[in-house]
Formats: structure tokens, sequence, C-alpha cells
């Protein structure tokens, strides 16, 4: 049993070194490529809430998100209006 627990025990610790070397590699080539470090997950959730908070907020928007409700509502209006004219034109056209 000690043997293969020795085995066992010499696979772990190669894959360990193993681990601790790709990451090392990685953590060096992303900082000689310029790559900010990944976000945290608090840090993840502050920018989503930071992006969401901002969405109708942006001064390079030229219409709010009210605007264009308001917008949208004119133009269903003048849509219903142009829509009762039609039919009031057409049932004069037939009498």
């Amino acid at each position: 049993m000690t043997v293969v627990r020795r085995t066992s025990l010499l696979f772990l610790n190669i894959f360990d070194e193993r681990l601790a070397a790709q990451r090392k590699e990685k953590e060096m080539a992303t900082a000689e490529l310029g790559f900010k470090k990944p976000l945290s997950k608090e840090e993840k959730i502050v920018n989503k809430k930071e992006r969401l908070a901002a969405i109708g907020n942006s001064p390079d928007l030229k219409f709010s998100i009210h605007d264009t409700a308001l917008y949208l509502t004119i133009v269903m209006e003048f849509r219903n209006q142009l829509f009762h004219l039609e039919s009031q034109l057409s049932l004069q056209s037939i009498a």
C-alpha cells in the first residue's frame, strides 16, 4: 500500500509543480502583452452595476429613454389619427 501511496503522491506533486509553472508562464505572458489582470467576482459585479446604471444617462446619446418613449407615443397617436381619417374618407366616398 505504501508503494501506491508514494507513487500517487509523486504524481500529485509533479502535477502541482506543472500547474504552478503554467500559471507563472501565463502571468508572464499577459504581463508582456500588456493585458489587464482578470477581475475578481466582486469587481465584475460592481462593473456590471455601473454599466447598467449608465444606460440612458450617457451624454453621447441624443435621446434619453424617456424622450424615445414620448416620441413613440406621438408617432402612434399620429398613426391612429391618420387611420381614422382614412377610414372616414373611405366611408364618404362610398356614400
